[in-house]
C-alpha cells in the first residue's frame, strides 16, 4: 500500500506495459544543492547550516542540518522552516540559561517542594513507552498530558499533565516557544528538552527571565489573511491542547462539517496541536465555499505521520492563499486521493505541498488525470505548488495546456 502522502500528493495509475523502448522518456530526481535552491537564511546562520547535498522524493525535499547540538533533518521545505527556527530558538535557550539570573533561579528551582513533581512530569511511570504505533509520544513537550499519573495509565493527546497543570509549566512552555519565533509542539527532542529545562526554572525558582522575541517565521502557518496568522499564534501560546480542541471543533461545526467527522477529524494522532490549528483555521478562511467536509473526511482517513499532517496544513493554507487572491473558490472535492477546488469561473484548481515538482512517470499520470477530470469545469486547469519546478515538468504541463504557479506560499526557496 503505498504511503498516504504519496497518495495524497500523486495519483497512481495503472504502470505502463509497452515494450522498454516505447516507453515514455521520465527525468530522474534531481540531486538539488542547497547553496543553489535556498534563501541565504535558510542556507546559514550562526547557529545552522545546510549541507549541501538534497534529494527529493514523494513530493518533499530531505535536508540535513548541522548544528552546534547534532545535526536535525528536515522531511520537506515546512520542515526546514521549523528546524531553522528552532536553531535560532536553542540557541537564545542557551544564551538565556548562561546569565546570573538564570542561575540564581536554577539554585532555587531545585530547593522547591515542588522540584520532586518533574519526575512525573517527565516521567510519568513509563507511561507512554507502550503506546500503539502511530501515536504521538510528547513526553516532555508543551502542553502534553497524562491521565491518571499514579495508575500509570496512557496518556490522552490533547490533555495538560496533572503536574504540569499544577505549576503553569505547559503554559510557560507555549509562551515561550512563540515568543522565539518556534512551535511549542515541535517533534525536535532536543529543542524540547531545552524549552522545558528554562520553563521549569522559571516556574520553579519563581523568576522572570528574559528572553529575545525572534520572528515568528517556523511554526509553519503561511497564510496572507494578517487576522488568522495573528489569532495562530496567540492561540498556541494562551490555550492549551483540551482548549484547543473545543475550540478548533466549534471552527468545524461553524464551517458545516458534521459533529461526527469533525471528531473522526480531531481524534488523528499524527496532527500535533499546532497542525491541526493550521488546518482548521486555513479551511475557515476558505468562506462561503462549498464542500470543505471532503478535505477534512481526506485528512481523517489518510494523515499516518507528520509529513503527512504538515501536507494537508500546507496545502489547506495554500488554497486559502489562492481563494484570497484572484481565483474565487467555489467548491472543493477530490481528484482521486487528494483535494482539489473548483473556481468561481468553473476551472480546476489543483494546490500542492510540492517542493521540487520534476516529469516522473507518477506527475504524468497526475498530469493526464488532471487534464481530463469530468468534474464539469470550464477553461485551462491550475496547479499551484509551494516549491520549485523543472523546465521539463513547466514544459509538459503547459503542453498540455495546464497552468502552473511556483512558489505559491512563502518558503525557503529562491
Amino acid at each position: 500500500m503505498p504511503r498516504p502522502i504519496i497518495a495524497l500528493a500523486l495519483v497512481a495509475s495503472a504502470a505502463f506495459a509497452q515494450d522498454p523502448a516505447a516507453l515514455p522518456d521520465y527525468e530522474p530526481a534531481p540531486m538539488l544543492k542547497a547553496a543553489d535552491i535556498l534563501k541565504p537564511e535558510y542556507l546559514a546562520s550562526p547557529y545552522h547550516r545546510v549541507l549541501d547535498n538534497v534529494t527529493t522524493a514523494f513530493g518533499r525535499n530531505r535536508y540535513t542540518i548541522e548544528t552546534p547540538w547534532g545535526y536535525f533533518t528536515a522531511e520537506g521545505d515546512a520542515m526546514l522552516q521549523a528546524r531553522v527556527a528552532e536553531a535560532r530558538a536553542i540557541a537564545e535557550l542557551q544564551n538565556v540559561s548562561r546569565t546570573d539570573e538564570y542561575k540564581q533561579s536554577l539554585k532555587a528551582a531545585a530547593k522547591a517542594p515542588l522540584n520532586a513533581v518533574r519526575g512525573l512530569v517527565k516521567d510519568p511511570v513509563g507511561a507512554v513507552e507502550g503506546t500503539a504505533k502511530g501515536v504521538w509520544k510528547f513526553m516532555g513537550r508543551a502542553g502534553q498530558a497524562v491521565k491518571g499519573v499514579a495508575e500509570g495509565r496512557e496518556r490522552a493527546q490533547g490533555t495538560d499533565n496533572a503536574g504540569e497543570s499544577l505549576l503553569g509549566l505547559s503554559r510557560v512552555k507555549r509562551k515561550i516557544a512563540v515568543q522565539l519565533g518556534a512551535d511549542p509542539y515541535s517533534s525536535n527532542e532536543i529543542f524540547q528538552e531545552k524549552l522545558e529545562e528554562v520553563a521549569w526554572t522559571s516556574v520553579a525558582g519563581e523568576a522572570t527571565l528574559k528572553l529575545a522575541t525572534l520572528p515568528l517565521g517556523g511554526v509553519g502557518i503561511a497564510l496572507k489573511a494578517t487576522s488568522t496568522t495573528e489569532n495562530f499564534y496567540n492561540s498556541l501560546r494562551d490555550l492549551s491542547p483540551a482548549d484547543l480542541r473545543k475550540a478548533n471543533k466549534k471552527r468545524l461545526i461553524g464551517m458545516g462539517i458534521g459533529e461526527d467527522m469533525a471528531e473522526r477529524f480531531l481524534a488523528v494522532p499524527a496532527f500535533s496541536p499546532s497542525n491541526q490549528t493550521a488546518f482548521v483555521l486555513a479551511l475557515e478562511a476558505l468562506g462561503g465555499v462549498r464542500n470543505r467536509a471532503a478535505f477534512v473526511q481526506l485528512a481523517s482517513e489518510t494523515v499516518a505521520d507528520e509529513a503527512d499532517a504538515i501536507f494537508c496544513s500546507r496545502t489547506a493554507q495554500l488554497l486559502a492563499a489562492i481563494h484570497a487572491g484572484k481565483d474565487r473558490i467555489a467548491s472543493i472535492t477530490t481528484l482521486g486521493s487528494f483535494p482539489v477546488a473548483i473556481a468561481e469561473d468553473g476551472r480546476l484548481v489543483v494546490a500542492l505541498q510540492w517542493d521540487t515538482a520534476y516529469w516522473s512517470e507518477r506527475a504524468a499520470q497526475f498530469a493526464d488525470r488532471a487534464q481530463t477530470a469530468s468534474l464539469g469545469q470550464s477553461g485551462p486547469v491550475v496547479v499551484a505548488i509551494t516549491g520549485a519546478a523543472t523546465p521539463r515538468m513547466q514544459e509538459e504541463l503547459a503542453n498540455r495546456k495546464i497552468a502552473l504557479l511556483t512558489h505559491a506560499l512563502p518558503g525557503p526557496q529562491k
